[in-house]
């Protein structure tokens, strides 16, 4: 991850070049406030998936495409230990997620 900005932190979110589900991705280290933003031209849907223990994972959001062009922004209230992305569209996107770093000062 990287810091700019003081404790904002910007994520690329990978997602998996076909469909099906994409490599874990911790963010323990983020504060409950979290907000994804996909950009990309697809047809069909991707669902973000959280869990707190790395075995059990549940949907947190859902991007559901169209033709065109997407630009969509969401913002999702949870602690989590990790997050994948589940892929059921034509084609790739970019998903990216900006939160708080976990600070205990």
């Amino acid at each position: 991850m990287s810091q700019a900005g003081g404790l904002n932190q910007y994520v690329n979110v990978p997602t998996p070049p076909g469909n099906g589900d994409g490599p874990v991705l911790s963010v323990s280290d983020l504060v409950a406030g979290k907000t994804f933003f996909l950009s990309g031209e697809f047809v069909g849907l991707f669902t973000i998936l959280g869990t707190h223990d790395d075995v059990r994972y549940t949907p947190i959001l859902f991007f559901q495409g169209g033709q065109g062009s997407q630009s969509i922004r969401r913002d999702v209230f949870a602690t989590l230990k990790s997050i994948k992305v589940r892929r059921n569209a034509d084609r790739d996107v970019t998903i990216n997620l900006a939160a708080q770093k976990v600070c205990i000062c």
